[in-house]
């Protein structure tokens, strides 16, 4: 996208800016152009978001249309992707069109491409892969007897169980890592309920 800006002449918004303007308002459910303009000059969150930079429809318009063509779907879809894994975005109502999820909360439609929802599971096995490695490293004697990670779907039930041997096997070992503590108890609090939320997802 930057190689899109040549230089010269008058000074123009820098696409970042006009990235995080288009961005945060296709997320508050604004597209038009005009709209866009409206809120940078009104909402204080547009506002601080913008540094208080103000453009026109016009500038917005442009740079939509030549700018990111071609590559909007895929910055939005890598940004919503982000959000789902970490559990930001919440989809309870939703239907695939052409391979694009269009969710519904409180009446307001958010998009997702489908593939976040396969990739931010994907994530979440390679965690847990790695954190039963670490597992077995600190505590082979707790885990000689436990049969090693073997699935090609993940879903609760088995995270919550896999979680539970982790946790035990590492529970009196005082030299386990402070973060490998820190990101087991994340896991535990938000990956079964990440989850369930895809399989509604994939269910719809």
């Amino acid at each position: 996208m930057n190689r899109k800006y040549k230089g010269g002449g008058a000074s123009s918004f820098h696409p970042r800016l006009m990235l995080k303007l288009l961005v945060y308002g296709y997320l508050t459910n604004t597209y038009s152009s005009r709209k866009l303009e409206e809120q940078a000059q009104q909402n204080v969150h547009f506002m601080w978001l913008l540094g208080m930079k103000k453009p026109d429809h016009n500038t917005i318009n442009r740079f939509r249309s030549e700018k990111l063509s071609g590559v909007l779907k895929q910055i939005f879809s890598q940004i919503v992707q982000l959000l789902a894994a970490e559990g930001i975005v919440s989809l309870k109502e939703a239907v695939f069109t052409d391979g694009t999820k269009i969710e519904s909360t409180a009446n307001k439609y958010t998009f997702v491409w489908g593939k976040s929802i396969r990739n931010s599971k994907e994530k979440i096995k390679s965690q847990l892969d790695e954190l039963w490695q670490y597992a077995q490293d600190i505590a082979k004697e707790e885990l000689k007897d436990t049969a090693p990670l073997a699935y090609s779907e993940i879903n609760p039930e088995k995270v919550k169980e896999t979680i539970s041997k982790i946790n035990a096997a590492l529970d009196d070992k005082e030299d386990v890592d402070k973060k490998v503590k820190q990101k087991l108890n994340y896991a535990k609090k938000n990956w079964p309920a990440n989850l369930e939320r895809y399989q509604e997802q994939e269910g719809c």
